[in-house]
């Protein structure tokens, strides 16, 4: 149903009904009223976000590939913004624990940053 597919590629209400050459109170009533409409986009939206989620869990090695590789750029800033990255990305870098990886490094946050290194090995990333 091509109204479906409107839908599906981001449009909204009154951009569906000029698409279609109606007015929009009748799109709404589709959408709303006709069960079968309704139904028909709420599946292709699901299935929809299946491909989608299924296509980035598909880049994830990817991703960490690229990110291993940043982290082995001779440009700092590059290394520290990657760096940083990470530590977000895997719960280290908080705004609570910002200061105290800028501060002295005391036995437990030795204890995570060895964690951290051995997760990153254990992902086949090559630390420096």
């Amino acid at each position: 149903m091509k109204g479906n597919n409107l839908f599906l590629a981001g449009m909204n209400d009154t951009e569906v009904a000029e698409e279609l050459g109606v007015a929009r109170q009748t799109v709404n009533k589709w959408k709303n009223k006709n069960q079968n409409f309704g139904a028909k986009l709420e599946q292709q939206q699901r299935e929809l976000d299946k491909e989608s989620r299924q296509q980035l869990s598909g880049l994830v090695s990817r991703s960490v590939e690229v990110l291993g590789q940043s982290l082995e750029s001779e440009n700092e800033r590059i290394r520290q913004s990657t760096a940083v990255h990470v530590l977000k990305a895997t719960g280290f870098y908080t705004p609570e624990s910002r200061d105290r990886w800028r501060g002295e490094v005391v036995e437990e946050d030795e204890a995570d940053i060895q964690t951290l290194i051995a997760q990153f090995q254990a992902m086949g990333a090559q630390l420096v």
